[in-house]
């Protein structure tokens, strides 16, 4: 039988991991349960198999092939939302916590190196116009480096104050439209860098070609200005994303000044 796929999502990266997820499931329900994995769905879905007695055993599974803690929590919250899916069921939080989490292995989170507000301000001030302007608008609206990039002028407000900024679902990280707002300061960068570049309507602000080539451009200009600071940042994530979860840490809408 083929291997079943799920392709539907916004993320490669969300993409793979529910694909794992869903492998190593399989390979639970053929080497431990010795079933295929839509006879235990429908086990489960009948509760002859108890969703949370299912859910135990995968994740005692998971303990003894050696499975990372990070990567167990990741192939759990995957499948438990795949058995929603496929059963309806409903998986409490609290029943979980309770049936399913002493089973599995603890992660002990390390906290990267933190930026400083002084680290902070070398960053924005190191940067050209455009990547100021990203980071200004990662600063204050908190939103991911992809939406960020695919935001059009249309989708700012500037008749409301502070300025509305409108994230369209089809770039949002859960398939949501969203709202959020900027600064005076980062206002005034956003109406000087259009009129500048003369940008209109549907023109999108920054139209890199993906988070990835804008995450190049990015790693460029700060490992050549502030090689120290890139030594801070943890080398198996996009050095854009790093920077966005310390910015958002440390800053939380702050401006430059303030920095």
């Amino acid at each position: 039988m083929a291997q079943e796929t799920i392709t539907e999502s916004h993320s490669n990266g969300t993409t793979r991991g529910r694909n794992d997820a869903l492998n190593k499931f399989r390979c639970f329900t053929s080497e431990i349960l010795q079933s295929s994995i839509e006879e235990v769905m429908r086990q489960i879905a009948k509760k002859e198999y108890e969703v949370y007695e299912a859910l135990r055993d995968f994740a005692e599974y998971m303990c003894y092939t050696n499975v990372s803690g990070t990567s167990q929590r990741t192939y759990m919250t995957h499948i438990r939302q795949y058995i929603v899916a496929e059963t309806d069921l409903d998986i409490t939080k609290e029943k979980f916590h309770a049936k399913v989490n002493p089973f599995m292995v603890r992660v002990h989170r390390i906290r990267d190196g933190e930026l400083s507000s002084s680290d902070t301000a070398r960053i924005i001030s190191a940067m050209p116009e455009k990547m100021k302007l990203v980071c200004m608008l990662q600063i204050c609206t908190l939103r991911r480096p992809r939406e960020i990039n695919y935001l059009r002028v249309c989708d700012l407000d500037f008749s409301k104050e502070p300025t509305e900024i409108s994230v369209p679902a089809s770039v949002s990280k859960n398939n949501t439209e969203g709202r959020t707002f900027c600064t005076a300061e980062t206002t005034k960068m956003l109406q000087h860098y259009i009129e500048k570049n003369k940008l209109r309507g549907g023109d999108r602000l920054f139209a890199y070609a993906s988070t990835q080539s804008m995450d190049i451009i990015f790693q460029d200009n700060l490992r050549r200005q502030l090689p120290d600071l890139c030594k801070r940042m943890k080398k198996s994530r996009r050095l854009l994303n790093c920077i966005h979860a310390l910015f958002t840490r440390n800053c939380r809408a702050r401006s430059i000044d303030s920095c």
